[in-house]
């Protein structure tokens, strides 16, 4: 089994980085993790070449990613986000590192110049949308444009993810959710469903507990769904359950505004909850500062080897779990997150059983 098991032992062994551009947004969406950060703070140019210097250039060959995501909208510092993907296919052609660019984006901001640049460096898009109308302005706003755009987008024949978060306000909607789709968008053939993580949105642990049994019903539902539609439903629990991983999270290369590093994506300003478990670098005078020894302790704290994962059916598909669900939820919520993926992990191998034969 070892040689099947992904690893990642210190930050250098990491390849997908993550640049946080901004803490700006013009969202104010009802389950936003970074919203406690939002400020007009923005990625210096200094900090973006420091970072794409110590990242692009190591080993001539290498296969590399770039995610641009939150904080705030990264297309909101478009400059900013031109400027390191220019900067960084530059410094790959010059490496011979072969170099894949995404960025996630909440689908108000992609006018023709913005998505004329994504076509013509084949940047991989994933947009934000709950997909009901109700829905989506009730949690995120905005609906019609982010609709009208995402029609745009799959007329002209790009290919985009979409992905949804998933609350008690739709928890038990993920069939109309894929149906929905396939009328509105027909061009659209994927769609992730991810559980919210927040403690606020659930009063006691029965309403989580319920909350999760309602998610894994109708997110199979969603699949079978799908399936019949030409549309591939997924999430990172299902996913989750066909590798077998040490770590659920294989610990991030995440720079956020301010120049930190941290290991979690979701994790992006000093005014966010968790913030100082999560740094274990910075970018300073050009260069970067990284601790390893901080990186490990960030990490030991969720792996396979916890003594609670010992007996658990799906430790090595969970490895240890979300290491901020660890910190967000209590102990008695976080018991309930971990019956989640026992029952996702067991539903997903189930339904595949006739293919893994």
């Amino acid at each position: 089994m070892d040689g099947n098991i992904r690893k990642i032992r210190t930050p250098h062994d990491i390849r997908v980085l993550t640049l946080l551009l901004n803490q700006i947004c013009n969202f104010s969406c009802a389950y936003c993790y970074s919203s406690k950060g939002r400020s007009k703070e923005e990625m210096s140019l200094e900090t973006i070449k420091a970072v794409l210097d110590f990242y692009v250039v190591r080993e001539r060959g290498e296969y590399l990613q770039i995610v641009f995501s939150g904080g705030g909208d990264p297309l909101l510092s478009f400059d900013k986000f031109k400027g390191a993907v220019d900067y960084a296919k530059l410094l790959a052609s010059k490496n011979d590192v072969r170099l894949d660019v995404g960025v996630v984006t909440n689908g108000s901001l992609l006018k023709d110049d913005i998505i004329g640049y994504l076509k013509e460096n084949d940047i991989g898009l994933v947009v934000s949308f709950d997909i009901l109308k109700d829905v989506h302005n009730a949690q995120r706003s905005h609906y019609d444009v982010v609709a009208g755009t995402i029609d745009k987008l799959l007329n002209s024949g790009m290919s985009i993810g979409i992905r949804s978060t998933i609350t008690p306000l739709n928890v038990s909607r993920q069939k109309e959710m894929v149906e929905e789709l396939h009328s509105k968008f027909p061009a659209a053939s994927c769609v992730a469903f991810e559980a919210v993580i927040n403690d606020r949105m659930f009063k006691d642990v029965s309403e989580l507990r319920a909350f999760y049994n309602a998610f894994v019903e109708s997110f199979f539902q969603a699949r079978e769904r799908g399936a019949q539609l030409g549309i591939e439903v997924g999430n990172t629990e299902y996913m989750n359950a066909f590798i077998r991983q040490e770590r659920s999270c294989l610990g991030k290369f995440v720079v956020t505004p301010e120049g930190k590093l941290t290991s979690c994506s979701r994790i992006s300003s000093p005014l966010e909850d968790h913030y100082d478990s999560f740094v274990y670098g910075e970018v300073k005078g050009g260069k970067l500062l990284i601790d390893d020894e901080r990186y490990r302790e960030i990490m030991n704290e969720a792996t396979v080897y916890n003594k609670e994962c010992t007996e658990c059916s799906a430790r090595w598909n969970c490895g240890g779990g979300c290491l901020l669900a660890r910190k967000a939820y209590s102990h008695e919520y976080f018991r309930e997150h971990c019956r989640f993926i026992r029952k996702i992990t067991a539903e997903a191998l189930n339904s595949n059983k006739d293919e893994l034969v």
